[in-house]
């Protein structure tokens, strides 16, 4: 295939039936292996790429192509190791900031983009009360965990099914006791939502029902808040796939109240832009609240209260 072919189908791919996108995979990953030298052996479930004495495992379905073109990058992600040798083997488990983790090399490729950016503006503080919105396999849980310590909590929410299985076995493996995993999402309202499972891109059904969209349990951040008997929460991380314009609209009084500091994951499309632009102008009109747009790379809107002597003393009540 000649590179202005292969330009050519991507520019067209969104507009291709299933199985012409399938055969273009196919083709477009042919040639990634060819240009980057890998090997690829599927065995069953599992998937094994090798390029001398470096080996990935991951699961068939999880985003061959894309681990097969950074296959280099995955060995110099800063906090992720092989559990033994020269192997990430993301099926039975690789050591992420120290912690013995099942993920996808998807997950581990957003580390310092986006997992590390997170607290930028606002750092994780002993004894913190998090809310990890859009957990997946619970990775930003496990980096600010030992921070917030035994006295502090993560709540980690993430209603994809197959995403947490692994986040509780993540839990469980690790016995993570401050790290709280939830099978529920957080939306305007406590309810049950049709919801689109695929992987870590799982998100609110928002179109024709596809074979692949399930019912899933929501939370409003309000009523977890009571249902929990939570005294305060003092960081909101959200990365839910455009959800945060829900979300935030339905919860100004509860914000207000409780005056959490906030990382939301703002690239996702809205109008005819991101919704960056929701969420700055929604912070904008808070009184109580700073706001700045940043990290380039994993586009995130910070928002936390100014310091005023009278949210001090309601922060810290």
């Amino acid at each position: 295939m000649s590179i202005i072919s292969l330009v050519t189908k991507l520019l067209l791919y969104e507009h291709m039936p299933p199985h012409a996108r399938k055969q273009m995979q196919r083709a477009l990953l042919f040639w990634v292996l060819l240009v980057k030298r890998v090997k690829l052996q599927i065995s069953g479930e599992t998937a094994t790429l090798s390029k001398g004495d470096k080996t990935v495992v991951i699961n068939k379905d999880d985003h061959v192509l894309i681990t097969t073109w950074y296959f280099e990058k995955l060995f110099t992600i800063p906090d992720l190791r092989p559990m033994q040798g020269k192997t990430l083997d993301f099926v039975s488990g690789v050591l992420v900031f120290g912690y013995d983790l099942v993920t996808s090399p998807l997950a581990v490729l957003e580390i310092q983009d986006a997992i590390m950016g997170y607290n930028l503006m606002r750092p994780a503080r002993s004894g913190d009360v998090v809310l990890d919105c859009g957990s997946c396999h619970g990775l930003y849980a496990f980096y600010i965990s030992k921070t917030v310590g035994k006295t502090g909590k993560v709540y980690c929410f993430e209603p994809d099914p197959e995403n947490f299985k692994i986040l509780a076995r993540n839990v469980q493996k690790n016995k993570s006791g401050n790290i709280c995993p939830i099978q529920a999402g957080i939306w305007s309202q406590s309810t049950t939502l049709e919801f689109l499972s695929q992987n870590i891109g799982s998100c609110v059904s928002r179109g024709a029902k596809a074979p692949n969209t399930i019912k899933v349990k929501v939370f409003s951040l309000a009523d977890f808040f009571k249902e929990q008997n939570l005294s305060k929460i003092d960081f909101v991380k959200m990365d839910i796939e455009g959800a945060e314009v829900e979300v935030l609209g339905s919860s100004r009084e509860f914000i207000v109240k409780t005056l959490p500091a906030f990382a939301i994951a703002s690239y996702h499309p809205w109008g005819k832009g991101k919704t960056a632009t929701y969420v700055e102008d929604y912070f904008s009109k808070l009184p109580a609240y700073e706001c700045i747009t940043a990290n380039p790379p994993h586009l995130t809107t910070y928002a936390w209260p100014k310091a005023t002597d009278a949210n001090i003393s309601r922060i810290t009540k």
